[in-house]
């Protein structure tokens, strides 16, 4: 199992970080927000410590799975930052900046507000779930709405083959129009 640990920003490769930064830019004008950081986190299959648990972040992003087991990005909302995993493509990581930057503004929606505990556990629960469900899907197709300027963010850092002088490199951003299920938090 995999385990995730905070990052600087001088261990992420720069078509990853430019990536990040001009979608960034471009999701926070869009969705009105008013401050948005990007931070990393990387992967490792080495086991945290106990020192390492008691730390917010670290702990935060332990506890935030994808469906299978992985997280690509997670939303903090306190700070205003969008967290990604550092070995991201520039294609997946324009996206998981668009699809958490959306988490974070729901979060400033009065309509997004999270359904508040009653006298009844099960109708709590069963609401939670609808509005879990539906914000998940709001942020599916805000990233799908934005995919192609992802392809063209990360168009931009793919090396023609004729400056290679050999074999085509390989693309990082898939053709448009194809679809992947992507991990989110």
């Amino acid at each position: 199992m995999q385990h995730y640990r905070p990052v600087g920003d001088a261990t992420v490769p720069q078509a990853t970080r430019l990536s990040a930064e001009r979608m960034r830019c471009r999701v926070r004008e869009d969705l009105r927000l008013g401050r948005l950081k990007i931070a990393w986190f990387a992967a490792r299959e080495r086991r945290l410590s106990d020192e390492e648990w008691a730390d917010p972040i670290v702990c935060l992003l332990n506890t935030h799975r994808g469906s299978e087991g992985d997280l690509r990005g997670l939303a903090c909302p306190e700070a205003s930052v969008v967290w990604c995993r550092s070995d991201l493509t520039s294609y997946g990581v324009a996206e998981t900046v668009a699809y958490e930057a959306r988490h974070l503004w729901q979060l400033t929606q009065k309509v997004w507000a999270p359904p508040i505990a009653g006298d009844d556990p099960v109708a709590f629960c069963s609401a939670w779930d609808e509005w879990y469900r539906t914000r998940e899907i709001d942020a599916e197709a805000y990233r799908r709405r934005l995919a192609p300027l992802a392809q063209k963010i990360a168009q931009r850092w793919v090396l023609p083959s004729s400056a290679l002088g050999h074999a085509p490199a390989p693309r990082e951003a898939p053709p448009l129009g194809s679809h992947r299920r992507l991990l989110f938090s």
